[in-house]
Order: C-alpha cells, then sequence, then structure tokens
C-alpha cells in the first residue's frame, strides 16, 4: 500500500532514550481520541502515572513534538521551559478523569479547535530560542546522533580531508580533518618502552563518516583537555591502515585494511576559526529580513567586536542584490556565530573565509 506521507525517515519513540513501554502505552492510548492540538492538550490527555519530566523533556529535545508546536511558532527551548507547567495540566486532568468530572480547560481547547484556534487557557514560558549548538546536543542527548544537521554546519564547508575519502590517500599521509570526538577512551600500555604509560583512542565523526584515532601517550597529556572537551576540533595525523582483520588466516575473508589516524596535533576547530578568519560574510534576504532584526543584528555585531571584517549580501525582492561592507568589525568566533543562529534560526546566514 502507497504511503500518504510519501518517503519519510521513520524513529520509533521506543528507541528515544528516556521513554520506556508504559509512557508510549499512555501516549498512544491518548492519540486514540484524535490529533493532539498542543503541548498543553498532549499533557493533559496523556496518564499522569505514565508521564513524568523526563519523558516530556525527551520528546521536546529529539523534535517529536514539533509538528504540534511549529504552527503555534513555539520554539524547542519555550516548550522545553514549559514542561512543567504541562505536567502541572496532565496532574490536574488525570485527578479529574479519576473523579469523573469535565476538564475546562479541555473544553476550551476543543471549542477553540473547531474555530481553527491554537488551545487556549495555556500560555508558554518565553524563552530565548536554542542556537543550533544547543539544539543538535538536545538531539544527541535523546536519540543518540544528529538529527538536524552536524556541528560542523555553523562554519559552511571547510577545506579539510574528509572521513569518507582519506582513506584514499598513501600511507602515512599528513592528513587534517574537523569532527566531533565519539568514544574516547584511555588505555594503560602493558609491554614496550612504554609499559605504565596511557595510551587513547576515539573516533572522529564529521558529515560524512566516522575515522580510528589513535593518541600516544606524550598526546595524551598535551591534548586531554581539547579531546574531552565535547566541542568540534581540528587534528593534525599521520594516515595509517590496520591490517589485523585484512591479514587474517581466512580464505573467504575480503575485508580491506581500515584507515586510522595516528594523532599528532589538536586544537579547537572555534580556536582555529578565530585565528584564521579573514572575513565573515552575511547573506540575508529583505523579505525575510525586518529592520528589528537588523538592529538586533547591529547590536550583535557591536558586542563582538574585533579584528575581522564584515560584508552584507542583502536580496532585494525583485532579485537585486546589495552589497555592503560594514564598519563593525567583529571577533568570529563560536559567540557570534550563536547569535546569528538564534536570531535568523530558518538557516545559516553567515560564510567565513579562511586564510589561505
Amino acid at each position: 500500500m502507497r504511503d500518504p506521507l510519501g518517503p519519510r525517515i521513520r524513529f520509533g519513540l521506543g528507541a528515544v532514550r528516556g521513554i520506556g513501554e508504559a509512557a508510549i502505552q499512555a501516549i498512544l492510548e491518548a492519540r486514540e481520541g484524535g490529533p493532539f492540538r498542543d503541548m498543553f492538550d498532549f499533557a493533559a490527555r496523556v496518564d499522569a502515572k505514565r508521564l513524568n519530566k523526563s519523558v516530556l523533556e525527551a520528546l521536546v529535545a529529539c523534535g517529536a513534538l514539533d509538528s504540534i508546536l511549529k504552527p503555534l511558532d513555539v520554539s524547542r527551548a519555550s516548550a522545553m521551559a514549559s514542561c512543567e507547567l504541562a505536567l502541572e495540566r496532565s496532574r490536574a486532568a488525570t485527578k479529574d478523569r479519576a473523579a469523573g468530572q469535565f476538564d475546562l480547560f479541555g473544553l476550551f481547547a476543543a471549542a477553540s479547535q473547531s474555530q481553527g484556534k491554537p488551545a487556549s487557557g495555556d500560555r508558554y514560558v518565553e524563552a530565548p530560542p536554542w542556537d543550533a549548538r544547543e539544539l543538535l546536543n538536545h538531539e544527541k542527548k535523546s536519540l543518540g546522533f544528529y538529527l538536524s544537521g552536524h556541528p560542523l554546519d555553523r562554519y559552511g564547508r571547510l577545506s579539510f580531508d574528509a572521513t569518507d575519502t582519506v582513506g584514499q590517500k598513501d600511507e602515512r599521509s599528513k592528513v587534517r580533518l574537523a569532527g566531533m570526538v565519539e568514544g574516547y577512551r584511555e588505555r594503560l600500555m602493558k609491554s614496550g618502552n612504554g609499559a605504565g604509560q596511557k595510551m587513547a583512542f576515539f573516533e572522529l565523526e564529521d558529515r560524512d563518516g566516522r575515522i580510528e584515532v589513535k593518541v600516544r601517550p606524550q598526546q595524551v597529556e598535551a591534548y586531554a583537555a581539547v579531546l574531552a572537551s565535547g566541542e568540534p576540533i581540528v587534528l593534525k595525523g599521520i594516515l595509517g591502515y590496520d591490517r589485523r582483520q585484512a591479514d587474517a588466516e581466512d580464505e573467504e575473508n575480503t575485508a580491506e585494511p581500515t584507515p586510522q589516524i595516528l594523532l599528532d596535533e589538536a586544537v579547537l576547530l572555534s580556536d582555529f576559526i578565530r585565528t584564521e578568519t579573514r572575513g565573515v560574510h552575511l547573506k540575508l534576504t529583505a523579505q525575510k529580513t525586518r529592520k528589528e532584526d537588523l538592529a538586533k543584528l547591529a547590536e550583535l555585531l557591536r558586542s563582538h567586536r574585533g579584528g575581522c571584517l564584515v560584508s552584507l549580501l542583502l536580496t532585494l525582492e525583485d532579485g537585486a542584490e546589495v552589497q555592503l561592507v560594514l564598519q563593525d568589525r567583529v571577533d568570529p568566533g563560536d559567540p557570534i556565530l550563536a547569535g546569528l543562529e538564534r536570531l535568523f534560526p530558518e538557516g545559516r546566514v553567515a560564510d567565513l573565509q579562511l586564510a589561505g
């Protein structure tokens, strides 16, 4: 049978961290009464005995409630800040149902829905929207992976090696990659000249995949803080190949040598960007940009002064483009990039011009 919603990627609620079988069953039972109108309607209809704060926060964090939040122009940050209020609604509604009473707010909501309006009687807590990094971190915590994008997206396309193509280089080639540290672990060496010293291992994840990285004892001490920061990094190293599986004595073995990197240096990507960026190019469309947005943009630039030139490309409604070089020079670090993401959440508006 043809799917009326078209091809979609579906992710079961049972795989969302923090959501158990009892909560899922309660949500399914509540959903039999029709689509949820907003988060407060959702909470009021789900049994409070099976809906707790961690479940509701996980649903918000992973984007499961976006379909009822976006039509009301409610951000995930605002919904997260409103979870306790929603749970109060859930407890009150569950108590009323047990006593055989009607939910007055539910009646208001039903009437509003019949008039094509959002449910009334509830107010979401105002909260600053998350920047892209915050949103992605919440997704990773609740799902185990990034859903809306990747932490590297903030910086545009970087002219580094990529995990999916670095294996085409010759062994002992020098490489430079950017990505997230995953699965960092340390291990004591049991033999050889380094017996008793620590080596470390992790996988570097970029937009295209992952690659294993080995860290020698001297690098463990030098770069432990960078590797454990949870922030994107830039690393330099030497490419090698793990042939243990490929060399196994098995005639049917077709495994290829696995590329891996021996770490030489590691720095935070944000520090690399701040040092190497020579210009910040902003791209805005007049149709989607309000006067107050421009005022907030000017305030943002002034609050992050530095030595980097800023240019603005403004696309007018008739398709004409205006290129402006702004007087303000900025520090092109994560704070200003995060501020731009909050101010223009519909998409990345900043391109970075790196040295070289």
